[in-house]
């Protein structure tokens, strides 16, 4: 979506209680010689602030160009999620606007790539010790064929 530079853009999410949000965003402020969006916004940030169906502030906080946030909604209602540059500019100029792009996720988890590369690690680990386990078994009973004979 695109917002004024100094204008606040707010979404509704209605969730259930108990529900963990992610929200991923990137910043890209309009270029007024180039006529496109700049990648980057660097010096730029965004202040993210979520507030509960009751009125409570549950997020209030000054974000980078680019940023994730999470929050865990305890009411079920409607959540409103609010982002405003830090801009400083007083003038609002003609065709100074923002694009920012916006991923929300509610009630899932982001795959730790470390936490699944541990848990094959130890699945093979498990599975050697297994062999390994079998193995010994195996010695044993030669042995104690051995010791019969």
């Amino acid at each position: 979506f695109h917002i004024g530079e100094r204008e606040e853009k707010c979404i509704i999410e209605d969730l259930p209680s108990d529900t963990l949000v992610f929200g991923n965003y990137k910043v890209q402020r309009w270029d007024i010689h180039k006529h496109h969006f700049l990648e980057s916004a660097p010096g730029l940030g965004m202040y993210v602030t979520v507030t509960t169906p009751s009125g409570e502030v549950l997020l209030s906080k000054l974000y980078g160009p680019q940023g994730t946030f999470s929050f865990t909604s305890y009411l079920s209602g409607e959540h409103v999620i609010c982002f405003q540059s830090n801009s400083t500019r007083l003038l609002a100029i003609a065709g100074s606007k923002l694009r920012i792009h916006l991923d929300i996720r509610v009630g899932e988890h982001f795959f730790d790539e470390s936490a699944v590369q541990a848990k094959e690690t130890v699945d093979e680990v498990h599975i050697r010790l297994e062999h390994l386990i079998e193995q010994i078994y195996h010695v044993s009973k030669e042995q104690d064929h051995e010791r019969v004979r």
